[in-house]
């Protein structure tokens, strides 16, 4: 796992990327504060380091505000970020523009939780405003995590709680459920996560 960051996971916090990385012990290799610039059919380049060869490549590279918005100071505020400045109700400085998912500079902005959240209040406030209702501000709710540390263990953060091992990767099987179920029918959600769940216990070593 290479990470240009001084620290895995800088999002979710100390405690939490400290955890991971104990629930992982060996079995990952951690290189941070190692810029990745390029990659080639077999190997993998860091900035001032010597190149490591790999198998399998899975890049991260994370979410950035779409350069639109730079581009369009005229129609838009932005943070040092490039994510639009929007008031209480999501709202640029015009009235009825909305902007909501990575590229509003809210809390939590970046995650899914957020983009699903921001979604559905912008759906009912304009629904609201249609039937002359009135609606009140957004507000964000602290987004629950959990990351795979093995086939069948998890770190997790839920309700402001940190879980680990079998009861963090039960946390993060209901997360997989929910999110199938956002987008497909209750069966066919159910489908895919039974099948994620027979994997698990494939590859399980024990």
């Amino acid at each position: 796992l290479v990470e240009a960051r001084p620290g895995i996971l800088g999002a979710l916090g100390a405690d939490f990327a400290n955890l991971v990385k104990s629930s992982l012990g060996d079995s990952v290799h951690i290189l941070c504060g190692q810029k990745v610039i390029r990659a080639s059919k077999e190997l993998l380049y860091i900035a001032d380091g010597q190149a490591l060869p790999f198998d399998v490549l899975i890049w991260t590279a994370g979410s950035s505000a779409n350069g639109y918005f730079r581009q369009r100071r005229d129609l838009f505020e932005v943070d040092n970020k490039g994510r639009v400045l929007v008031n209480e109700f999501l709202q640029t400085k015009y009235d009825g523009l909305y902007v909501i998912g990575d590229s509003a500079a809210v809390e939590h902005s970046g995650t899914a939780h957020a983009a699903i959240e921001m979604g559905e209040y912008v759906a009912e406030r304009v629904i609201a405003m249609l039937l002359s209702q009135d609606c009140e501000p957004y507000k964000p709710t602290q987004p629950n995590y959990a990351v795979p540390t093995g086939h069948d263990a998890a770190v997790a953060m839920q309700d402001g709680s940190l879980i680990s091992g079998a009861a963090g990767w039960k946390v993060r099987r209901d997360l997989d459920l929910k999110a199938l179920s956002l987008i497909a029918p209750e069966a066919v959600a159910q489908s895919h996560w039974l099948q994620g769940e027979n994997l698990a216990s494939i590859f399980q070593i024990r």
